[in-house]
C-alpha cells in the first residue's frame, strides 16, 4: 500500500464573516505549491473549454503603437 497525503481547504461563511481553514497532512512547502499550481492550471483549462464552447466566433486584434 502507498502513502497518502492530504491537503484540505474549507471556506465557511457565517454571520461573523468568512473563515478559511487549511489542513496540511504530509506535503512539504514545495510539493504543496506544485500541487496547487497543477490544480490552478486544470481549473483554467476547464474554464477555457467552457468559454470556447459558448463562443462561436472569436476575433483577435493586435494594436501597435505608431512610434514602433
Amino acid at each position: 500500500m502507498g502513502t497518502k497525503k492530504i491537503y484540505t481547504i474549507i471556506v465557511e461563511t457565517t454571520e461573523d464573516g468568512n473563515q478559511m481553514t487549511r489542513t496540511n497532512d504530509g506535503f512539504n512547502a514545495f510539493e504543496l505549491l506544485g500541487i496547487l499550481e497543477m490544480a490552478q492550471d486544470d481549473i483554467l483549462k476547464q474554464m477555457k473549454n467552457v468559454e470556447e464552447k459558448e463562443i462561436d466566433i472569436i476575433k483577435r486584434q493586435i494594436v501597435k503603437d505608431e512610434e514602433e
